[in-house]
């Protein structure tokens, strides 16, 4: 999945579609059982970012996959700290998804749940990383 033109603009706009666009492929990532697509997309120092890569990889090595999307997203604003970095606000939802085997039978089917969560994004190298995302202050 290639990033979307609209996530492609140093804007605020940009960098909430840059967020949805992140969240999007958390959902492939997890469906597919490939974290690829989602590593290049955070920096380092993007603890909740790299569980997410490495969930995707313990799928993968378990032969596992979510049997649809887990996570929505909603209600985002940006907020600027300066030219190059945004804070992002959002509503994550944790959707019910089971993780099945590879003979689709059911391991495990998560709990829906709701939590404000902010994204710090930053502008480098002509597009947004993801930095860091924790819960709204």
């Amino acid at each position: 999945m290639s990033i979307p033109a609209e996530a492609m603009a140093q804007t605020p706009e940009g960098a909430v579609a840059f967020v949805k666009f992140f969240f999007d492929s958390v959902n492939e990532a997890w469906q597919q059982g490939d974290p690829d697509g989602l590593s290049p997309l955070f920096s380092g120092t993007c603890g909740t970012c790299a569980y997410n890569a490495q969930y995707a990889v313990d799928l993968k090595a378990a032969g596992q996959r979510t049997n649809g999307p887990s996570v929505e997203v909603s209600d985002l604003v940006a907020h600027s700290s300066d030219g190059s970095s945004m804070f992002v606000d959002f509503t994550l939802r944790q959707l019910q998804v089971s993780v099945v085997d590879g003979s689709e039978q059911i391991v495990s089917t998560s709990v829906p749940s709701t939590t404000p969560l902010r994204a710090a994004v930053r502008w480098e190298e002509g597009r947004w990383f993801v930095g860091a995302i924790g819960k709204q202050q």
